[in-house]
């Protein structure tokens, strides 16, 4: 019999307590209570301070399948001018291209960032900004380098920047020029708005942007940025993707992520217009040089025509009885012909003296004739007339809600004397270019009038002059109906490609940091973290705590356990008889009394590994 009791160590497999382990756990409640606490408060202000970005999209039908021919299945027989099969990734890549996204960036004026200065996060203010930078792209610039502004009064500001190791900047052709190395590169000082600041390596200004009070911007610290447009064209790209929808469908998705989700929106927007336009204006392309051939061709087969009218108009001169033989061409038919345009510029001319005398006696555009009732096609005057009736409805509505010494209603007010000045002008040079054609017609009237007086008789062959005119006359006018074929197809030309979606946001919500997921890991961490420290604790842990650390490596029998005494005295049996520990003591007692009951005397020996653990106590 091994007498070893260590060796009596049980060697079944140890079973998970769950209960032991919660109370265990739960004797360290204000653990879990302030971990917890902390770790919200801390996935509060990461929520609450972490720039949240946000995602934008808009949708493309891309046509893969397009063969257009300007409108015209041919504009000359057995000439196609263009077709194709658009493949989905080339137009992916189109999409993606730096070009495309450059250009995109400078027609947005992407090039100066605008921010505003809080006391724990800088955000930016895009389209909200007090004022704006006006950059002389003829003259280095220093890039990446924050300017920080703070507005003193409606004309004063100050201007702080500071850098070192910079490289200078020449924004019109995007790259730094290595030779120009600035080592150090400090501004402080006090300009006006609309000051040209102008030293070595920078020359802008500042220009206010809309009337603000002086608690409105009072202690406010605003910062822009003039950016390296090739650098910043790669940020967009990488923030950019565009992908199919569906393998089997043609079409795209664009998807945009930033700080700012109208400036997302605005991106995308104006790069799905360039990108239709550049679609367009490649399709005019082949339309330009189609007309410029049949250019080519007229100015050949004019230079024939006015040789054989040379001649006839020789031989006309020689035999003027002629005249009268060809009916269509004669002079009778020229005069009513010259007689109908007279009558068309006299008509237009009456409706420009009206509408001139309407101009200046009245100040509202109520009874103005648009243009293209009066048979007008006159694009300037057309577009001259609707932006003055613009105007006029953008007054009537200020006059609704605002005095007439209101900022916006006098600048309505300038823009409507503007351009009124500027359709008056117009209207006068169409005046005096009408009197000049008018002229001309009643001369030429007067000139035909002459030959109707002396009619001519001839009997002279004509038959191959007139052959050789009527070829060349006809191929002519074969010519000029394939341009204008051409030309009316080209005005009538469409993209390719269609948006289907206008850019919108995925979501109010910014796509990062997501709230709810940061509150759950916070919550999540609250308990892991004591739980960890707590069992890592209790692994390095080599004192007892319970009779549980015992039983698990001896069998030895545990007769009690003693709690431990906070009285004063070691004779708690004495002075505190209904005392825990003096129960404890008599049940010790109680179970001494059964082991060895067979022997008489008893020897009990108390000892630990070091002083203070209560050997004396218990004696």
């Amino acid at each position: 019999m091994d007498n070893n009791p260590h060796a009596n160590i049980s060697s079944e497999e140890e079973t998970v307590d769950v209960k032991s382990i919660l109370l265990k756990f739960s004797r360290y409640w204000y653990y879990f209570l302030v971990s917890t606490v902390l770790c919200l408060f801390v996935a509060f202000l990461y929520n609450r301070y972490s720039p949240p970005i946000y995602s934008a999209s808009t949708t493309l039908l891309i046509r893969d399948d397009s063969n257009s021919s300007l409108g015209a299945e041919n504009l000359l027989e057995g000439l196609e001018l263009f077709s194709g099969k658009k493949n989905i990734k080339n137009e992916i890549g189109l999409l993606r291209s730096f070009s495309l996204t450059k250009e995109t960036l400078l027609e947005l004026d992407f090039g100066v960032s605008y921010h505003h200065e809080g006391n724990i996060r800088t955000v930016e203010i895009y389209k909200n900004s007090p004022f704006s930078v006006v950059v002389d792209s003829n003259h280095l610039q220093v890039t990446n380098t924050p300017f920080y502004i703070n507005i003193l009064s409606d004309e004063k500001i100050y201007i702080e920047a500071e850098g070192k190791d910079l490289l200078a900047y020449n924004p019109n052709s995007g790259n730094f020029i290595r030779e120009k190395e600035i080592n150090h590169f400090k501004l402080n000082n006090e300009f006006l708005f609309n000051e040209w600041i102008e030293d070595e390596y920078l020359k802008f200004k500042i220009v206010k942007n809309r009337l603000a009070e002086k608690e409105e911007y009072d202690s406010e610290n605003y910062i822009f940025l003039l950016h390296n447009i090739e650098k910043q064209t790669k940020n967009f790209l990488k923030q950019t993707t565009v992908r199919e929808i569906d393998k089997e469908s043609s079409i795209l998705k664009l998807n945009h992520k930033s700080h700012n989700p109208n400036k997302s929106l605005d991106y995308l927007n104006k790069l799905t217009d360039l990108y239709i336009q550049a679609g367009l204006d490649e399709k005019n392309k082949m339309a330009y040089n189609t007309i410029l051939f049949i250019n080519q061709q007229l100015l050949e087969i004019t230079d024939s025509l006015s040789t054989v009218e040379s001649r006839l108009e020789s031989f006309k001169e020689k035999n003027p009885k002629l005249e009268l033989s060809q009916k269509e061409y004669g002079t009778f038919f020229q005069v009513e012909k010259l007689e109908q345009e007279k009558a068309v510029l006299e008509l237009n001319n009456k409706y420009y003296h009206s509408l001139l005398e309407y101009l200046k006696e009245n100040d509202n555009a109520e009874n103005i004739i648009a243009p293209s009732a009066m048979g007008v096609n006159d694009p300037l005057l057309n577009n001259l007339i609707a932006e003055l009736s613009q105007l006029y409805s953008e007054r009537e509505v200020m006059m609704l809600n605002a005095r007439e010494k209101h900022p916006v209603f006098q600048s309505i007010q300038r823009k409507i004397k503007t351009t009124k000045e500027r359709l008056a002008e117009n209207i006068q040079n169409i005046i005096s270019a009408s009197d000049i054609s008018l002229s001309e017609i009643k001369r030429r009237i007067g000139d035909h009038e002459i030959i109707i007086d002396q009619l001519p008789e001839s009997e002279r062959v004509l038959v191959n002059i007139q052959r050789k005119f009527n070829l060349n006359e006809s191929i002519y006018t074969y010519l000029l109906e394939k341009r204008a074929e051409a030309a009316i197809a080209k005005a009538g030309n469409v993209a390719d490609h269609k948006i289907i979606d206008a850019a919108r946001l995925d979501s109010k919500e910014p796509v990062s940091p997501k709230k709810k997921i940061v509150y759950i890991i916070g919550l999540l961490l609250g308990i892991a973290i004591p739980i960890s420290l707590i069992t890592i604790r209790d692994f390095f842990n080599d004192t007892v705590i319970d009779k549980k650390d015992i039983e698990r490596i001896t069998n030895i029998p545990i007769i009690g356990t003693i709690l431990h005494s906070d009285k004063g005295s070691n004779l708690v049996l004495l002075k505190n008889p209904k005392s825990a520990v003096s129960e404890a003591f008599r049940s010790i007692r109680t179970n001494i009394q059964y082991l060895a009951s067979e022997k008489d005397n008893k020897i009990i020996s108390i000892t630990s590994s070091i002083s203070g653990e209560g050997k004396t106590f218990c004696s």
